[in-house]
C-alpha cells in the first residue's frame, strides 16, 4: 500500500521539488480500520490524531463490490483523478472529483495508515468492501497546490536523501 502511494508520488507530472517519502503509521491504520468497521461510507467526523508533528489527518475512501480487495485498484482509482485536475490553476474539472488524488500526492503528507472491511451494506451497495486510508499530516488545503513544481528533490530538507527517483 505504501509502495503504491510512493510510486504515484514519485511519478507526478509535472515533477515535484518537495515530495516527501511516505511511510506506514500503525496508529493511522488502527484509526482507519476502526472507522471502516462501522461501515458508514462517509468521511470520519473525527480526523484528529496526534502524530509526529501533526494533529489532524486526511482521509480517502474507496468502496468496491469486488469479491476481494485489490489495493492497486483502490489507489489507482484515486490516482486516476489526475486527468481531471489542473495543477497549474489548482482546479478540478466541473462535476469531477480530484481530492483523493491531491491527498495522495500532497507533498507534506508523509505518513499513511489504511484499513478495510467487508460490509453487508455501505453507501447503497450490498456486500461491498470499504477501504479507508488516513494521511498525516492532512492535505487538501484550499488555495494550496499539493506540491511545489520543480526539479525532483530540489527542495528536500538538508540531510534528506532523494529516493525512488523523486521523493525526499
Amino acid at each position: 500500500v505504501v509502495h503504491l502511494h510512493n510510486q504515484v508520488r514519485a511519478g507526478v507530472s509535472p515533477s515535484a521539488s518537495n515530495m516527501k517519502y511516505m511511510s506506514w503509521n500503525a496508529g493511522l491504520a488502527e484509526k482507519a480500520q476502526e472507522y471502516a468497521e462501522q461501515c458508514n461510507g462517509g468521511h470520519n467526523p473525527d480526523l484528529s490524531f496526534i502524530g509526529p508533528g501533526y494533529t489532524t489527518v486526511g482521509e480517502n475512501i474507496y468502496i468496491t463490490t469486488a469479491d476481494q480487495l485489490n489495493w492497486f485498484d483502490a489507489i489507482g482509482n484515486w490516482a486516476d483523478e489526475v486527468g481531471d485536475y489542473d495543477i497549474y490553476n489548482d482546479t478540478c474539472k466541473e462535476q469531477k472529483v480530484c481530492g483523493h488524488y491531491t491527498q495522495v500526492v500532497w507533498a507534506d503528507s508523509y505518513q499513511l495508515g489504511c484499513g478495510a472491511t467487508k460490509c453487508a451494506s455501505v453507501a447503497g451497495m450490498n456486500d461491498a468492501i470499504l477501504v479507508i486510508c488516513n494521511y498525516g499530516p492532512r492535505g487538501n488545503y484550499i488555495g494550496r497546490r499539493p506540491y511545489v513544481l520543480g526539479e525532483r528533490c530540489s527542495e528536500c530538507r538538508q540531510g534528506d536523501n532523494c529516493s525512488m527517483g523523486g521523493l525526499c
